[in-house]
């Protein structure tokens, strides 16, 4: 906990005329904080210039209370979700973990607040790396985030987030819905969706729609209003998936605030859709052109991978549709015609695979137009894993590329398995595979898509290759789910299944072969799906 906590001087004083002269003052944002050094300042502040106000002020100053704030939040949910949040709203979380927690913003003494959820803001306040060296180190997160020279947000100047809403009326005088038992149904296989968007005061940055939880649609053009209250109506075209259709709505402002989802939910009843197809792009790197970056088993892992869900995948696809990518072969331009290749094929019902086995990067030197790093997927012929921002950016893979990728891919169920994590040892010739020093740009990056991501480590640390093994830790894990130890005893292996067993599976190994517990990092909301039939004798 921390004390020296106290109500802020706008809380204490909430009349309007109060509100105009704390907003002419040069230290406004100290009539914000709500601290008693807050106060102590400010009124020293109109002392040294004069203003007598200052005796109003201090008269209540004196007779102010003591608070004491919590230092962290820690909330354990049931289904073992959890989220745990500093007081100025950072956080971390597990994937559903920052719905549990928001803020109530209030709008005036004649009107309701506003709830605001931690989920809305993900992209700004979720901060793992810092949230764990607050707690280890007991220290603030705003104080860590100042001595890495990041811009503070700050909760008190929100602009109500923009929203979306999708009108079905016009489907339904079209012919093209109908209602029944209270449900949405349709016989069409695509379908016209209008969405109406509202700019909240801080303009439209994007519009993303989700179906099942995957990204489909991620809109960024026409998007310009005339301000606060201004409508935009635009319309998508959307194939449908057999039975349940789940669209969501999310429109981002340039604050990077997320407005509160719009759902709507559409049943097929058409003529069954033809079932789905395994389409899998898969990336394995032992040889670089440096050869001190070279691995052992990152080919052999993407190999052995590839073949047990070929294996496995017989009984429950019609058609298995496989890329595959190593040493010599897995550079870029390759890697990116691999996605294109499935993007021209892949249809909303079928269900999309990318493994990759090799180094990765986090460039700390550069940051994006939002102020974060880029990752990169490091292929076979970038010779620098650090300090060269030019040649990651030309060879390699970024984060936001894969994003853009991701979405050109139709397919619905995704998952993107990554055996390759951070370790500033692989630059020695140590048998790990670099990759980012921070999960956050993983988690961002399968938060946004709506796909399934398992990660081979998280923050400091490495994706290790023991010989014993034959393959790296995550591999390993990854066959032995694959083989039926992830499963419920129905024989088929679901992403979601897999994620707990790979949660729960490489620290024990990591553990047993080089002495430290490390953990995977892995991501997943809704649309749980069977990826693999074990095949039993």
């Amino acid at each position: 906990s921390e004390s020296g906590a106290a109500p802020s001087m706008r809380q204490a004083f909430p009349d309007p005329d109060w509100a105009n002269f704390f907003s002419s003052l040069p230290c406004d944002s100290l009539t914000k904080e709500p601290s008693k050094k807050a106060w102590k300042d400010v009124i020293e502040y109109l002392k040294a210039n004069g203003d007598k106000t200052y005796r109003g002020l201090e008269e209540v100053y004196k007779n102010l209370g003591e608070a004491v704030l919590p230092f962290a939040t820690l909330f354990l949910a049931e289904d073992n979700e959890w989220v745990c949040w500093a007081h100025k709203g950072y956080f971390a979380c597990t994937s559903s973990g920052s719905q549990y927690f928001g803020w109530h913003v209030n709008r005036g003494i004649d009107k309701l607040a506003d709830f605001y959820t931690a989920e809305q803001y993900f992209e700004i306040l979720y901060r793992p790396k810092q949230m764990e060296k607050s707690i280890s180190q007991g220290r603030r997160v705003e104080d860590i985030l100042k001595e890495e020279g990041e811009r503070l947000f700050d909760l008190s100047k929100l602009h109500r987030p923009s929203a979306g809403f999708f009108t079905s009326d016009g489907l339904h005088d079209k012919g093209l819905v109908d209602y029944q038992n209270g449900k949405l149904v349709t016989t069409q296989k695509s379908l016209p969706l209008e969405v109406e968007i509202y700019d909240g005061g801080s303009g439209i940055r994007e519009v993303n729609i989700y179906q099942n939880d995957k990204l489909i649609i991620n809109d960024n053009e026409g998007l310009k209003t005339k301000g606060e209250g201004d409508k935009l109506i635009k319309t998508y075209n959307i194939d449908l998936l057999n039975e349940t259709n789940e669209f969501k709505v999310v429109v981002v402002n340039f604050q990077r605030i997320e407005s509160r989802p719009e759902i709507l939910k559409i049943e097929y009843v058409g003529k069954v859709i033809a079932t789905s197809t395994l389409h899998m792009l898969i990336v394995g790197i032992n040889k670089y052109q440096n050869a001190s970056y070279n691995l052992n088993y990152a080919q052999p892992d993407a190999k052995s991978f590839t073949e047990k869900l070929v294996e496995q995948g017989q009984s429950i696809y019609k058609a298995i549709n496989k890329i595959e990518l190593y040493d010599e072969n897995a550079t870029k331009a390759k890697i990116v015609d691999g996605f294109k290749q499935i993007a021209s094929k892949a249809q909303p019902q079928d269900v999309f695979v990318f493994f990759y086995a090799g180094h990765g990067s986090l460039d700390e030197e550069t940051k994006d137009k939002d102020g974060e790093s880029p990752f990169y997927f490091v292929p076979t012929d970038v010779t620098k894993l650090y300090g060269d921002a030019q040649q990651l950016a030309t060879k390699g893979l970024s984060d936001s590329e894969l994003k853009d990728y991701l979405t050109k891919i139709r397919s619905t169920k995704q998952i993107v398995l990554m055996d390759a994590c951070h370790s500033g040892a692989a630059l020695k010739g140590m048998k790990t595979r670099a990759a980012a020093n921070d999960e956050k740009a993983m988690v961002q990056l399968a938060r946004s898509s709506g796909v399934v991501m398992i990660a081979s480590s998280g923050s400091k640390q490495f994706a290790t290759e023991f010989d014993i093994l034959k393959h790296g830790v995550f591999t390993y894990a990854l066959l032995e789910a694959l083989d039926g130890k992830a499963g419920n005893g129905d024989n088929k292996i679901t992403v979601n299944e897999l994620k707990f067993y790979m949660e729960e599976r490489v620290p024990e190994l990591t553990k047993q072969y080089g002495g430290e517990a490390q953990y995977p990092t892995g991501f997943m909301r809704g649309n749980d799906f069977p990826i693999s039939v074990v095949n039993k004798e």
